[in-house]
């Protein structure tokens, strides 16, 4: 199993339970950190490019932005809803 908020965003997803009946809902929660991540799943994950170059994304640690890994753009996540837009994305050189 992999670290908490990591590519695949199912290792933070929680069972929310009321009054401890069954699972109600899945809410993605960060394990390390108690906060909400943002829900994107694997399957989109895979299918997501970036727009400049077309190579894959990946979703950062702090799980608030994609980042491609060739021309270093970062692409931020706002209402769970990744900003693809050329004007919207920043270069992280790290």
């Amino acid at each position: 199993m992999g670290n908490c908020c990591e590519v695949n965003v199912a290792f933070c997803l929680k069972p929310k339970r009321a009054n401890s009946g069954p699972p109600l809902a899945q809410e993605p929660r960060c394990k390390k950190q108690g906060r909400i991540a943002p829900m994107i799943s694997k399957e989109l994950l895979d299918i997501l490019v970036c727009p400049a170059c077309k190579k894959p994304l990946v979703l950062k640690e702090n799980g608030e932005s994609l980042k491609c890994g060739e021309c270093l753009r970062v692409y931020p996540i706002q209402d769970d809803i990744p900003i693809l837009l050329l004007d919207q994305a920043t270069t992280d050189n790290s």
